[in-house]
């Protein structure tokens, strides 16, 4: 019976609810790179979805983590070449000895969100995914500067508004004026 009470008593737990599937897109832009820096500053748009019940490490667009399909898209990023992103989502863990929670981070597939200096590589990184995405830090590297990492955390990030929001916004504000100019002229 303890062991029965026990199991319950883990399966009614707040740990074990399930998680929310997170969706978003950003726009970013990072600057204030290390002199020599070959691009400064870095922008573009990142596109992301997947569950944050758990950890997710370099995972592509269409692959599951934690049962759930994941969606990363990067577009205009203001760095020369052809990417492939992945996503990573720590839920709660440590990065470099200190520990970080819902911390998303969108990389280059070659070598996940890990980013080698002498490579053309990138990664940027966002606190608060589950609830409004701040900018953290961006780190990219470039074949033609071996040996060197470029970082930065001056930078920031905003949602992009879906389009079906803004669609919605603009229909409601023509038909107020619409219904504005049918009523004749107003006097004051």
């Amino acid at each position: 019976l303890a062991a029965l009470a026990a199991g319950a008593a883990t399966l009614l737990s707040p740990a074990s609810a399930s998680a929310d599937l997170i969706t978003g897109r950003l726009v970013f832009d990072a600057w204030a790179f290390p002199a020599g820096a070959p691009t400064d500053p870095v922008a573009g748009v990142v596109e992301f979805s997947f569950d944050d019940s758990a950890n997710i490490f370099g995972v592509g667009d269409g692959g599951i983590a934690n049962g759930a399909p994941v969606h990363v898209a990067v577009s205009g990023l203001s760095l020369p070449g052809v990417w492939t992103p992945v996503l990573t989502y720590i839920r709660s863990g440590m990065i470099g000895g200190s520990p970080v929670a819902d911390l998303l981070a969108i990389g280059h597939a070659t070598f996940g969100t890990v980013v080698n200096p002498g490579t053309d590589d990138w990664r940027v990184a966002f606190d608060s995914a589950s609830g409004t995405p701040s900018f953290r830090e961006f780190t990219y590297a470039d074949a033609s500067h071996p040996g060197l990492l470029f970082v930065t955390t001056t930078g920031r990030a905003a949602a992009v508004p879906e389009p079906g929001s803004a669609v919605l916004l603009a229909i409601g504000l023509a038909l107020m004026v619409w219904r504005r100019m049918a009523s004749g002229p107003h006097r004051c």
